[in-house]
């Protein structure tokens, strides 16, 4: 954890279970805040919801007696994209520092690809495409769709997972004939909703990666700031302390294989989503005209999609690692989730029924405290799950097995279970 928070609070260690885990350096009083995230590495906001979640703090407009925010980044040409609303000109002005081009004051890069990926989407989901550029499948499309077809079944291996990310790059390595092979995907057997080119969840999906590959860009940008330059607004390029550094997603837990074979069909919507973003970083066109490489932050975009790797490394920690960005209602209960965030550093800490920190979003900030007093030593974990005393072993466990794919061992599970083994794990670690 090379860029890691520096906190006075906790550290991570290996534990006696296997992997790692955070741990108090000090006895901590209940309250006390042990972690800021002040931002996510990626998030997106549920396409549903873009007209009443402001794009930078997730304020939700309904919370605050309105049908939707009314400030817009908005170019004015009614062929752009539908635009991204805010509550404040000040998340308005602070969004448009965050997607800006170094050296310039516009986020043009941002509203070009913006307006291809809407636009694209609105004009394959009503079936507007041409037929002519959608007739057959490419050999590569083919041998593509043929290898997914033989994983439907759940026989799922490392090796077959590779092999069809293998084919995916052979099958994307043309821009422009990923389109017509995007098409022909959903058309065929392995697509999870037949006939869609790409289903809601693909779309926002595609939403969180681009999010993701433009906060790497611009931390791989020679105009970003060291980590000493940090402060706490939660800008994408405040670097590492508050958002965490790419090797620190990398650091992160990666259930790619477990949560493929639970659900085969992932790995075809997973390799769709990866071929268009690629579609689209490639087939912008700048301000101007000219290709999206012809800026420098369209041309790093560019060298992140010329294979799977960087997209794929995002995807495999999505899963296990992401954070629901929920309505606030006060009573908590029928919370509309309005979208997820990668909150790398709080991806930290590990899941138990009966909790010791609890977490809190403050606008685009996700807050851990402390729910008792903690004495130094004893490990900080956060539940992943409803854990109140209602909530029964056999549906809490089932929750986790179906979607962090382990059984609890904490000691509220081992009590109900009618024994408590303390030398058992009460979960497993987010970390690798």
């Amino acid at each position: 954890m090379s860029d890691s928070p520096e906190c006075s609070l906790f550290e991570v260690l290996p534990t006696v279970y296997g992997g790692r885990s955070t741990f108090a350096k000090q006895d901590i009083t209940k309250g006390t805040l042990v972690l800021k995230c002040a931002a996510p590495y990626s998030s997106v906001i549920l396409r549903k919801f873009r007209k009443e979640v402001c794009g930078w703090c997730f304020s939700y407009s309904f919370e605050h007696g309105k049908r939707k925010w009314d400030t817009k980044f908005d170019t004015g040409n009614k062929n752009s994209a539908p635009p991204i609303v805010f509550c404040t000109d000040d998340c308005l002005n602070t969004w448009e520092r965050n997607y800006q081009d170094p050296g310039t004051a516009k986020a043009l890069s941002w509203l070009q690809i913006h307006s291809n990926f809407e636009k694209t989407v609105t004009q394959e989901t009503a079936g507007l495409a041409k037929s002519t550029n959608a007739s057959r499948f490419t050999t590569f499309s083919t041998n593509l769709s043929l290898h997914l077809q033989t994983l439907s079944g759940g026989d799922v291996t490392k090796e077959n997972m590779e092999e069809a990310w293998r084919l995916a790059e052979e099958t994307f390595s043309k821009p422009k004939t990923i389109l017509s092979a995007l098409r022909e995907l959903g058309r065929s057997s392995v697509s999870s909703d037949n006939g869609v080119f790409l289903t809601e969840f693909e779309a926002d999906s595609a939403r969180f990666i681009l999010d993701g590959l433009f906060t790497r860009t611009f931390q791989a940008m020679p105009s970003a700031p060291s980590s000493s330059e940090t402060s706490s607004s939660g800008d994408r390029n405040d670097s590492a302390f508050n958002i965490g550094s790419w090797n620190d997603l990398l650091e992160l837990q990666v259930l790619e294989l477990d949560n493929i074979r639970s659900r085969p069909s992932l790995l075809a919507s997973f390799i769709r989503v990866y071929g268009f973003v690629k579609y689209i970083i490639s087939s912008t066109s700048g301000p101007s005209g000219p290709p999206i490489e012809a800026s420098s932050l369209g041309g790093v975009l560019l060298g992140l999609v010329s294979n799977s790797n960087v997209v794929r490394d995002i995807l495999a920690r999505d899963h296990s690692n992401v954070f629901g960005i929920w309505e606030q209602a006060e009573d908590d209960v029928d919370c509309e989730m309005l979208g997820w965030g990668m909150f790398v550093f709080g991806a930290y800490f590990n899941h138990d029924c009966e909790p010791t920190i609890v977490k809190k979003r403050e606008g685009r900030s996700l807050m851990f405290y402390t729910m008792r007093d903690v004495a130094a030593g004893e490990e900080l974990c956060t539940s992943y799950i409803d854990v109140s005393a209602e909530s029964t072993l056999e549906k809490r466990n089932a929750e986790l097995e179906g979607e962090w794919f382990f059984t609890c061992q904490c000691e509220r599970c081992q009590r109900e279970r009618g024994g408590v083994d303390k030398a058992v794990k009460k979960s497993e670690t987010s970390l690798p």
